[in-house]
């Protein structure tokens, strides 16, 4: 059988929940799909896929960002909307881009 590495991260994942720290699950299409349209982009299948199973993780000081609730605007780590918003608006973050990753160390 063949895996994608999507598919062998989840693995992953999966078979070393003990050191997951945070995860919200399950959100709602609707909730993927406002967050889209807040930043204008169209969020690949792969990162889609991880946001309706895991929302959000964080495991030691790194987290992978995602979605919480609907509140963009005064939200906060690990939210992606807000992290992508802030950053825009902080550092001219090209609006193509996404930030998806905080190793915990200061830098994202």
């Amino acid at each position: 059988m063949s895996y994608t590495n999507f598919e062998k991260a989840i693995e992953l994942i999966e078979v070393h929940k003990t050191l997951i720290n945070g995860s919200i699950s399950n959100p709602k299409e609707e909730l993927i799909e406002l967050a889209e349209k807040t930043l204008n982009v169209k969020f690949p299948f792969s990162y889609r896929e991880f946001l309706k199973k895991f929302g959000y993780l964080a495991f030691g000081g790194s987290e992978i960002y995602g979605l919480i609730d609907s509140n963009f605007i005064d939200s906060s780590s690990p939210d992606v909307v807000w992290m992508v918003l802030t950053d825009r608006k902080k550092f001219g973050l090209p609006p193509q881009y996404i930030i998806l990753w905080d190793l915990g160390d200061g830098f994202q």
